[in-house]
Formats: structure tokens, C-alpha cells, sequence
């Protein structure tokens, strides 16, 4: 397991519909690169999680159809 005291990580989204055939989410969400220590690597997850509620995501996603790109 990897020591989040002492090894930087990259933080980023990933999922099974971000790229495929008629789509490609990069760039779309938050990357934190190079964080380091617990509550470092919390606040990370956090900003990409809620980076996937910005009006550019929420608003690609709704122009390529995948479901809850219009929060309804």
C-alpha cells in the first residue's frame, strides 16, 4: 500500500464512460498533481469529485447524451 505521508500522487477522475467511440471527457474534470499527506490527498478527491459539478462537465455531459449530465 502506498504511504500518502510519503509518496506525492496524482488525484484525477476516471470512469468507464469518460472516453469511448462517440465521446472523450479529458480535460473536462480537475487533476491534483503532486499531493502529499492525509488531509491533502481528502481535500483532492474532494476537488475532483466536486469538479464534476462544474457547469462545463455538467454541460458536456448533457451534449453527449450520458445520463445525469442535466443534474435531472
Amino acid at each position: 500500500m502506498i504511504n500518502p505521508e510519503t509518496t506525492r500522487v496524482a488525484v484525477r477522475s476516471s470512469g468507464c464512460v469518460e472516453d469511448g467511440a462517440e465521446a472523450s471527457a479529458a480535460g473536462q474534470n480537475e487533476t491534483v498533481l503532486g499531493v502529499l499527506g492525509r488531509d491533502n490527498l481528502l481535500a483532492a478527491v474532494t476537488t475532483c469529485w466536486a469538479s464534476l459539478f462544474t457547469y462545463q462537465s455538467v454541460e458536456y455531459r448533457r451534449s453527449v447524451g450520458e445520463a445525469g449530465g442535466s443534474g435531472g
